[in-house]
């Protein structure tokens, strides 16, 4: 099989959420695409519409230059939030795809990274380094969506560094499902990370060439580089027009899709995560 690699570098910081929506446009039976991106400003993602933004986030203390967006994940999914700063890499895969493809994808990541001298394993959907007090911290985290049973798509948001001091600011720790993680002690820095932390000469470029080839070779993939087509991005950048207005983040209007659906969840302070009201 075949796999298209599109890389596009850093790019306008509403790209990412529209390109979520890649393989909902273009599916294809016979090859598998992976797009690599950097956003140029800070978004934090809510990673599931039935949660309301007063749940994880303090609004009134996000900066002006932060962006708050919404990709299109499963309406039901009761989730929180993703971190997507200036060195946040986002790989993109899509195609014929089993469930747990995803892990494929770390095992790549894994063995780049520990050839850099990272201790790093996989834990259920996430990746954690080793720091250096051996301490544990979520670097990645893996965010999938299928459509039918033969195509699926999921992103893989890397950190490489955080901002703590905005992160502490912002997010909410009364009711967000981090007051239940082991070891959190109301700063994030606790359980979450960057790799700079453990080698801050790391070239996140050289990184993401690294991890597509071995992903490639991995799977006995036909690896080609390509770039958007003309009609692709038409496309998406009518997504990316669309995908930060009020209707979108607020209403849940999808400029294609129309209303989406969702019942109405207060947030549950016990399980810490959304239940229907």
């Amino acid at each position: 099989m075949k796999l298209r690699w599109i890389d596009l570098g850093v790019t306008d910081y509403r790209l990412a959420d529209a390109i979520w929506e890649f393989h909902r446009i273009f599916p294809s039976n016979d090859e598998v695409t992976i797009i690599t991106l950097r956003r140029d400003k800070v978004v934090l993602d809510r990673s599931g519409l039935i949660v309301d933004y007063d749940d994880v986030f303090y609004m009134d203390k996000i900066p002006e230059d932060v962006k708050i967006g919404q990709p299109l994940l499963n309406p039901g999914r009761a989730s929180g939030w993703v971190w997507n700063g200036l060195n946040t890499l986002a790989i993109f895969v899509g195609g014929p795809l089993g469930k747990y493809h995803y892990k494929k994808v770390y095992s790549s990541c894994m063995k780049v990274y520990r050839s850099r001298g990272i201790k790093c394993y996989l834990n259920n959907n996430d990746l954690i380094f080793l720091d250096k007090n051996n301490n544990p911290k979520k670097f990645a985290s893996m965010i999938g969506q299928s459509w039918d049973n033969e195509h699926g798509i999921f992103t893989i948001p890397i950190s490489y560094e955080m901002n703590f001091d905005l992160m502490n600011e912002v997010f909410r720790f009364d009711t967000n499902k981090f007051s239940k993680k082991e070891g959190f002690n109301n700063k994030l820095e606790s359980i979450l990370g960057g790799l700079y932390q453990i080698n801050s000469n790391l070239d996140i470029q050289q990184d993401t060439r690294d991890i597509v080839l071995e992903y490639a070779k991995s799977e006995g993939f036909e690896m080609y580089k390509d770039s958007l087509k003309d009609y692709e991005w038409s496309r998406i950048l009518n997504l990316m027009e669309n995908l930060y207005t009020d209707e979108w983040l607020y209403n849940r209007i999808h400029p294609e899709l129309g209303e989406i659906k969702v019942k109405r969840v207060k947030y549950c302070e016990d399980c810490g995560i959304s239940k229907e009201s």
